[in-house]
C-alpha cells in the first residue's frame, strides 16, 4: 500500500494485470482510508484530492491519473506516435 502525501490515513491498493511476457497490461489504484484498523472508502473530496495530486505529479513523467466511474484511479501514459 502507498500513502498519500500529507495524509497518513489515506492509502492506495494497486491491482495490476501482467502479460505472460511480464509487461504491464493494466493498472488500477483503489483509494482507501485507514480508520480504527479498518479500510474504508474515503470521502469524494479525499478521492478527488488524491486524483489531482497523483495527476499533477505524474505529468512530470509524461503520464496522468484519472478517476474512473467505478471510483478507481487509472494511470495513462503518453504514447509516442
Amino acid at each position: 500500500m502507498a500513502k498519500a502525501a500529507g495524509r497518513d490515513d489515506l492509502v492506495l491498493i494497486y491491482f495490476a494485470e501482467v502479460e505472460p511476457a511480464g509487461t504491464l497490461a493494466a493498472l488500477e489504484m483503489v483509494p482507501l482510508q485507514v480508520r480504527n484498523f479498518q479500510l474504508i472508502r474515503p470521502s469524494q473530496q479525499d478521492i478527488r484530492r488524491m486524483e489531482q495530486t497523483l495527476d499533477r505529479e505524474s505529468r512530470k513523467f509524461g503520464a496522468g491519473v484519472a478517476l474512473n466511474p467505478g471510483g478507481r484511479l487509472a494511470p495513462s501514459w503518453n504514447q509516442a506516435t
